[in-house]
């Protein structure tokens, strides 16, 4: 469930009307007045409103540029499982460290951020996001058993999908990654829907 920023209060019903530029309140960043409507809602236990909205209008409010290397801690409200994948997304050269191999170069980190959040936009769900022993960062969109979409971001800037749909594979390699997600990108996560 979505969940953008409201004021905490005690009080059951909250409404947010934000001013100026986009301002970070703790760890919970706040959208700008210009690009959002006063927001009211429910207020659950942890100070969030809980209204219902189309995420259509806050998707293209995400901020592309990606430096920490995903930026994750300057941009406007994202989704909680696009957060966490981004999050997951800026510990790979830790988690790589930790299990004893290259941490992936800035620029795979890069791309596999710009790949992770135009892959959330045709299909919101929880991504998984690792490196590998190779230099690559694997993302991931698991469909249930025997069913995911793969990009691996290669060091060298290409990009290889791999589908695995009940047993039945596809794969797609591309020199770069402008212009992805492709055909083949959408229909694999349209497909991982399908039973």
């Amino acid at each position: 469930m979505l969940m953008p920023p409201a004021s905490i209060g005690t009080e059951s019903t909250a409404t947010t009307s934000m001013d100026s530029n986009a301002l970070d309140v703790g760890h919970v960043p706040v959208l700008p007045a210009r690009h959002t409507q006063p927001i009211s809602g429910h207020v659950g236990t942890s100070g969030l409103a809980k209204p219902s909205y189309d995420i259509e209008a806050v998707i293209p409010l995400w901020i592309k540029a990606v430096p920490k290397i995903t930026g994750l801690a300057h941009e406007p409200y994202i989704p909680p499982d696009l957060a966490e994948a981004l999050a997951d997304l800026d510990n790979v050269a830790d988690e790589a460290h930790d299990e004893g191999f290259e941490p992936p170069p800035n620029g795979v980190i890069w791309t596999a951020g710009r790949l992770l959040r135009s892959m959330y936009r045709l299909r919101p769900m929880r991504f998984e996001v690792y490196p590998t022993p190779e230099g690559e960062i694997a993302v991931v969109a698991p469909g249930g058993p025997r069913r995911s979409v793969m990009a691996l971001c290669e060091p060298k800037g290409e990009v290889l999908c791999m589908v695995n749909l009940n047993g039945n594979h596809r794969r797609a390699r591309y020199s770069d990654a402008n212009g992805l997600p492709d055909g083949f990108f959408r229909e694999a996560l349209a497909d991982l829907e399908g039973g």
